[in-house]
């Protein structure tokens, strides 16, 4: 892994949109903990090596693409291991 400064900008928009992401999250799911999301967005980011290769612009789209997948994915492993989970609450 090299540290760029590309590499430097992918991280730096990356953490950006998980801030955007958990305050998104915590209105359905005001009992989420942010840390406990960053894991789980952070563990899909790193197990699809988004970070690195291609253009900014590609990397920036792949980014938003699966942030919001995380995000979808960890409401609904979220609330399958939290029965009391309901959106509003």
């Amino acid at each position: 892994i090299r540290a760029t400064s590309k590499t430097g900008s992918y991280l730096g928009y990356y953490s950006h949109l998980l801030v955007k992401l958990v305050d998104y999250v915590r209105v359905p799911y005001p009992s989420v903990e942010a840390p406990e999301f960053y894991r789980f967005a952070k563990a899909l980011l790193w197990e699809r090596g988004v970070l690195f290769g291609g253009s900014s612009e590609d990397a920036w789209g792949q980014l938003e693409n699966i942030l919001t997948e995380t995000m979808e994915r960890f409401a609904a492993d979220y609330c399958y291991d939290n029965p009391g989970c309901r959106k509003g609450e």
